[in-house]
C-alpha cells in the first residue's frame, strides 16, 4: 500500500490540531523542542495509526523501511488512530499520548479521590464530589489521575467542572464520562 504524502501530512495536521486543542500551543512547542515527530502508518483503506517518535527513531525506521519493505506493527508512543468513513476523517486520540503530554505539561488533568480512582478503573464514570483537584486548562477530553498523579485513563467532560465547583453545584452529578481506563487492558486481556 503506497501512502500519499499529502494524506499523511493532512493526518499529521489533524493530530497536531487536536493536541493544541487539548493542551494548548505550548504542547506543540514541547514536542518540537523535545525533537519528537509523528509517524503515520496506513493499516488499510480506512484506518491510519499515528506514533510519536524521536527524530533518531524516525530516521532508523526510514532506513529499515527502505531495506525490508515492511511497516512495523508499532513504533514509539501510540498517538491515536484515524478512521475514514464516507470521506470524513475521525480521530481517536491515544491514551499513551495523552498520558505522555499530561505528565510532562501538568495540564488537562482531573485528580480524583481513592474510591473514585478504583471505580474508574472498573469502567465507572466520575462524580463531581469525587474530584479533589484539577490542573487546568481542562479540555472536552481530559486525563484522569489519582492523588499520586498516576494516570488512570481518559474521560469526556460532561459539565463545566471549574464553574460547577466555584458555584457549589450539586455534588452527586456525573462530571466525567469514562472513555478508556487502564483497567480496560486487564478486563479485555484476561
Amino acid at each position: 500500500m503506497q501512502d500519499k504524502e499529502e494524506d499523511i501530512k493532512n493526518i499529521q495536521e489533524i493530530v497536531y490540531e487536536e493536541i493544541k486543542r487539548l493542551f494548548g500551543n505550548y504542547a506543540l512547542r514541547f514536542i518540537v523542542e523535545s525533537k519528537y515527530d509523528m509517524i503515520v502508518l496506513k493499516r488499510d483503506m480506512n484506518l491510519y495509526e499515528m506514533f510519536l517518535v524521536s527524530k533518531e527513531l524516525k530516521q532508523l525506521w526510514l532506513t529499515i523501511q527502505d531495506r525490508i519493505k515492511q511497516k512495523p506493527y508499532s513504533i514509539g508512543l501510540f498517538a491515536g488512530s484515524i478512521t475514514k468513513r464516507k470521506g470524513k476523517l475521525k480521530l481517536k486520540i491515544g491514551l499513551d499520548l495523552m498520558e505522555f503530554l499530561a505528565q510532562r505539561l501538568r495540564r488537562n488533568i482531573v485528580i480524583v479521590n481513592d474510591h473514585a480512582a478504583m471505580l474508574f478503573l472498573y469502567g465507572r464514570d466520575i462524580m463531581l464530589n469525587s474530584i479533589v483537584d484539577i490542573l487546568p486548562p481542562i479540555g472536552y477530553l481530559t486525563v484522569v489521575a489519582n492523588r499520586g498523579l498516576e494516570i488512570l485513563g481518559l474521560a469526556k467532560l460532561l459539565i463545566n467542572i471549574e464553574g460547577a465547583i466555584n458555584k457549589g453545584a450539586k455534588k452527586d452529578v456525573i462530571a466525567l464520562k469514562n472513555v478508556i481506563d487502564k483497567g480496560w487492558y486487564l478486563r479485555k486481556g484476561g
